[in-house]
């Protein structure tokens, strides 16, 4: 389990290139953590690292947002306000993941039998003195 902790935002970038390279090979990457741990700003910097020019933001309402990166899509799922593991399949969260595009997963708790074993585990945390642990392993 790789795990790093930072205090400043630019500390991130090392961090999503490690994930992007992470993400040739394994398609779908979760991230879990609290509110304000950071995931939405860490996913901010793994999609600018794969090349998407426009505002990356958390597809609370809408479920799932697609972005277009330098050399495929992205698509961006929240799973906050879902109550159980069929309204994922009903959002067609299978079809997305079996795509080949990388499927990055902001609160993939409810769908965690849905995700296949292949699949980045990112955990987002506060630490002590305004520090955030960023730690992932891989299934």
């Amino acid at each position: 389990m790789a795990k790093h902790l930072i205090t400043t935002l630019e500390e991130l970038a090392p961090i999503a290139d490690a994930l992007v390279h992470l993400a040739e090979e394994r398609r779908i990457l979760t991230f879990s953590g609290n509110l304000g741990t950071g995931k939405t700003t860490l996913i901010q910097h793994i999609c600018a690292r794969l090349g998407v020019h426009e505002d990356v933001d958390s597809p609370s309402f809408g479920m799932v947002n697609e972005y277009q990166g330098e050399e495929e899509q992205i698509f961006h799922f929240d799973l906050y306000r879902l109550k159980n593991a069929e309204e994922a399949l009903d959002i067609g969260l299978t079809e997305y993941l079996d795509s080949g595009s990388i499927c990055l997963i902001e609160w993939p708790e409810i769908a965690w039998g849905l995700l296949p074993e292949e699949t980045i585990h990112v955990t987002l945390a506060h630490e002590n003195e305004g520090k955030r642990s960023i730690s992932w392993s891989e299934s």
